[in-house]
């Protein structure tokens, strides 16, 4: 393989870490939301941040074995690092203002379930 080939090669190794980087992050606010919408204790959050890592890992392992010949290059480090930033600089802060108000309406909404079903409970006894 030439010099060109070796460059187009690195480039396409960048640019797919690159890609791995943002799918991260999305996947990060993801589970970010959740946490939210579930009211995140201790053991919700580490299950969550385990399945993180994983995931994680397992999209880094991926990228290093089809596009880097199954070696850490630091063009794949650099490339899912700064797709990460890129995620968290651009759209992870509208995509967060999107699924927060969502997630705390989750999170409430057995609480407004009950209060609408005591009512109703209530009501019904007055009427007889």
């Amino acid at each position: 393989m030439g010099a060109e080939g070796a460059l187009a090669q690195q480039t396409r190794a960048f640019l797919y870490a690159a890609l791995l980087g943002l799918s991260l992050g999305f996947f990060y606010d993801i589970l970010r939301a959740l946490r939210m919408a579930l009211g995140a204790g201790r053991l919700l959050t580490g299950v969550l941040d385990l399945i993180f890592c994983f995931v994680s890992a397992a999209g880094f392992f991926a990228v290093t074995l089809a596009f880097c010949q199954g070696q850490i290059r630091s063009y794949g480090l650099t490339g899912t690092g700064l797709g990460a930033v890129l995620y968290f600089v651009g759209p992870s802060p509208f995509l967060l203002s999107l699924l927060a108000p969502a997630a705390r309406f989750i999170h409430r909404l057995p609480g407004k379930i009950q209060v609408f079903l005591r009512k109703t409970r209530s009501e019904g006894e007055e009427s007889k």
